[in-house]
């Protein structure tokens, strides 16, 4: 391991930066539906 990003550790605002890509609103869409079955 060369390093930890506390920042940002699951990258989900670079990704959405970079590609425009909402990881992070399918993430908690994905809890959201998990919780409800």
């Amino acid at each position: 391991m060369t390093g930890i990003n506390v920042t940002s550790p699951t990258c989900f605002q670079e990704i959405r930066q970079q590609t425009g890509f909402n990881v992070a609103g399918m993430f908690v869409d994905a809890l959201e539906k998990g919780s409800q079955a």
